[in-house]
């Protein structure tokens, strides 16, 4: 779904007005119905304890239990740092975003991404001025749909629209 499409469905600048709703629907609800339809039980990720906050006590292997039925997360870069991860992708040519050249060090959402100066963290370049460090994939799945519902009523609520109006704001 384009920007655009996305913004008449459900209001600009969502990321703003409720971060923890516009992750559901862009990330973490795509994400964890794919998973479903793969059948997949184990998610590789790229996270590393060098990248501080949530992330500096990860351990190499989790198990997520606020997803039906528990899925296992693999961190296998966990004990690796930036200069590690960039000397792997440099001896084996991995592709990679071509921002990461053009100073950004941590790569999202084109409107909470920014490159990093000299001497900032690499995940300072996400969500600047904001006290989030995540968005949402690695975030209790079932606190997140509970906080999409919440949203959803309390939409209800403000306009006094039904159900099935909000439906049509909010999606699914």
């Amino acid at each position: 779904m384009s920007t655009a499409a996305f913004e008449a469905h459900h209001g600009e600048r969502l990321w703003e007005r409720d971060a923890d709703v516009y992750d559901y629907l862009v990330k973490v609800e795509p994400a964890r119905r794919a998973a479903l339809e793969l059948s997949a039980q184990v998610l590789i990720t790229g996270r590393r304890r060098s990248q501080g906050a949530a992330r500096a006590n990860i351990p190499i292997l989790e198990i997520d239990e606020s997803v039906s039925p528990p899925m296992l997360k693999l961190n296998v870069l966990a004990a690796w740092d930036y200069d590690q991860v960039w000397d792997y992708v440099r001896a084996n040519g991995v592709p990679y975003n071509p921002l990461l050249e053009k100073g950004y060090k941590s790569v999202g959402d084109w409107h909470s991404t920014a490159p990093t100066k000299a001497g900032q963290s690499e995940r300072e370049g996400r969500w600047a001025g904001q006290e989030k460090t995540e968005c949402g994939l690695h975030k209790d799945y079932l606190k997140m749909k509970s906080n999409y519902a919440a949203a959803k009523r309390r939409k209800v609520a403000a306009d006094g629209s039904s159900a099935a109006a909000l439906s049509s704001l909010f999606g699914k």
